[in-house]
């Protein structure tokens, strides 16, 4: 066990603004933009904002933005201290000031991880929701903005209006054209205040694409216990991690950037090939062991990867989500898929089984469901995502194998429940799901699939998921 102190200088300015204090950005861009200043330099200290948790940014406010990342590796942890981030925010209390923030002409950038239903969105069409509460607030009260898209539009106006420069803005987030998404977002809640405003986006900022992976539970008491043990003091901010990171981001800024090259960071003219590959191998993949789990009582990831049987669905899936990609080379995603059976496996990391379940609505279209019906339009077989959509129900019903209950957590968790707890038959129930925003209609008015579906949530009320399991690998 080792602990490495923060090498950056004491006096470093903000050049960026990361909107989602949560363990994630501090594990994974922090971390570049930490390393790419010592490498190359720069003035790239960060503004962390907390959207929600005032605990959160009162911990990391009391420890000066200084926190410890675990890297749990195969010889044990080791302990790095990071000091990049040089404010923290708390965005319901604060929101002028975050606005003055994004405003600072020594601003350059944005980066966002507020997770898919802090975009706002809704549909297919992946517009933004004007029914949404926190939109219809803001779009009242600009200068109080409680969301993502309201918060960066009340800075972007006030940008505009003190003569300031173009933002890039960057989407850190699980989802396909993550950019492309937040550009669409944002104008439209611009232009529903101020179109010369969204003119003035549209023209001088960027959205690039970016895809990022790297493992990150959420901390324990365990987490605290370890970096106390590493560091010789308490450290509340602390957070653990695997050793693996990745980060594929389009070349496509408004002005300077840090050089995250230096850190790792790959640049390329077209993301979607990566993320195709991450959001279907390791997204969908730990969307299928999140509900195994759940619904099994199993707890973490690498409890679920213990069992040979689940283990071998797990690599079936992701033989199946590869035939899905395009623009990928094959030894490329077999590589990919090896490292993720290492990385799932890791003893090491205690990623929790119901961390990764929340949200389905959100996560389930990308991640399953849109894989689900290019291999159903090919003529391919789909009993893994088959299976991992009647786990996802089951999840839904809200009670595991041993009769405990489930905490389901959605944000359309009223509505999912309505449909999967319906009094009729459970073919009528899983083409019901088709009514779900963002869930591809089509593929719900496939009678093949909805019975598939609904023929294997049946048998996992009736045989038990490892029984049904075991008898998809060994006809497969």
């Amino acid at each position: 066990m080792s602990h490495t102190p923060s090498a950056l200088p004491d006096e470093l300015s903000i050049g960026i603004v990361h909107l989602g204090l949560g363990a994630f950005h501090r594990a994974h861009q922090a971390v570049y933009t930490e390393d790419a200043i010592q490498q190359a330099g720069g003035d790239w200290g960060i503004c962390a904002v907390a959207m929600r948790s005032r605990e959160l940014a009162n911990v990391m406010m009391e420890n000066s933005g200084r926190y410890s990342l675990i890297e749990q590796q195969a010889e044990g942890p080791v302990l790095r201290e990071l000091s990049v981030i040089r404010e923290v925010l708390c965005l319901p209390d604060s929101p002028g000031a975050v606005i003055q923030r994004i405003a600072d002409p020594a601003v350059h950038l944005v980066s966002v991880t507020v997770t898919e239903k802090g975009y706002c969105f809704s549909g297919q069409d992946r517009h933004l929701n004007t029914d949404d509460p926190l939109v219809k607030h803001d779009l009242a009260n600009a200068s109080q903005a409680r969301s993502m898209p309201g918060i960066l539009v009340a800075g972007l106006r006030q940008r505009r209006e003190t003569g300031g420069s173009g933002l890039s803005i960057l989407s850190c987030d699980n989802l396909p054209a993550n950019g492309k998404l937040l550009r669409q977002i944002v104008l439209s809640h611009a232009a529903l205040l101020d179109s010369e405003l969204a003119q003035w986006i549209e023209q001088k900022c960027r959205f690039p694409d970016s895809m990022v992976d790297r493992i990150t539970p959420a901390a324990t008491a365990a987490t605290f216990k370890l970096a106390g043990d590493l560091l010789g003091r308490a450290d509340p901010a602390a957070i653990e991690t695997e050793p693996f990171k990745q980060w594929v981001i389009e070349d496509d800024f408004a002005g300077p950037r840090p050089a995250w090259e230096k850190a790792g960071a790959q640049f390329v003219a077209d993301v979607a090939p990566f993320e195709d590959m991450k959001l279907r191998m390791l997204n969908g993949a730990h969307s299928l062991i999140a509900y195994l789990g759940a619904v099994s009582g199993l707890s973490a990831v690498r409890d679920v990867m213990k069992e040979p049987t689940y283990r071998s669905l797990i690599d079936r899936h992701m033989l199946m989500a590869a035939e899905t990609l395009e623009g990928m080379d094959k030894s490329d995603a077999a590589v990919y898929r090896a490292q993720l059976l290492e990385r799932f496996e890791n003893p090491a990391i205690d990623h929790r089984c119901l961390q990764i379940a929340m949200d389905g609505s959100q996560k389930m279209p990308q991640r399953i469901l849109t894989p689900a019906s290019i291999r159903l339009a090919r003529g391919m077989p789909v009993d893994t995502y088959a299976l991992a959509t009647a786990l996802w129900v089951r999840y839904l019903m809200g009670r595991n194998e041993q009769g405990a209950t489930i905490d389901c957590s959605d944000p359309l968790i009223a509505e999912l429940q309505l449909i999967v707890n319906a009094d009729s038959s459970m073919s009528q129930r899983i083409a019901g799901l088709g009514s779900i925003p963002g869930v591809p209609q089509d593929l719900f008015s496939q009678a093949n699939w909805v019975n598939q579906v609904a023929d294997l949530v049946d048998a996992c009320h009736t045989q038990g998921v490892l029984a049904v399991v075991s008898k998809r690998i060994e006809t497969s």
